[in-house]
């Protein structure tokens, strides 16, 4: 909103680690899980994780770098009073359940998640059709699927 509001993106603490993925990743291991499920619904029952491969854990403020870098303008600043706050530095999921059990791995790196998600954003805007346009970004994400 920031970006799309010509203003300066506000984050708290730029240092924090936190694994960050595009909305199919996840989408597309709960499918999967859906489908062993049908099949073995005891076997697959239980606590899953869907997120992004350990490189796409990185700092908030790399992120922000990265997303302004592909909105082709903007800036951000550290919040006022951001020490107040008592954030956990380094946050990150587990998905070798995932991989192993459903075969289920993400295929987007974090630069890819990051464009996909600002195309999105722009295209909130600025297409005719928003319907048409999620369909073409599912299409594309499903044909990286093997």
């Amino acid at each position: 909103r920031s970006l799309e509001n010509h203003e300066e993106i506000v984050i708290r603490n730029p240092l924090a680690c936190r694994p960050w993925q595009f909305v199919l990743e996840p989408l597309g291991g709960y499918l999967s899980l859906a489908a062993h499920m049908w099949k073995k619904p005891t076997e697959f029952a239980g606590a899953w994780n869907f997120g992004p491969n350990r490189d796409a854990v990185i700092p908030v403020g790399d992120l922000v770098n990265v997303i302004i870098r592909f909105w082709g303008s903007g800036s951000w600043k550290i919040a006022d009073g951001h020490s107040a706050l008592h954030e956990t530095n380094f946050l990150a999921l587990d998905i070798n359940k995932a991989r192993y059990r459903l075969g289920w791995k993400p295929r987007l790196d974090v630069r890819e998640a990051v464009e996909q998600t600002v195309r999105w954003y722009r295209g909130y805007s600025q297409v005719p059709s928003m319907k048409a346009f999620c369909r073409s970004q599912i299409n594309e994400y499903m044909n990286r699927l093997d």
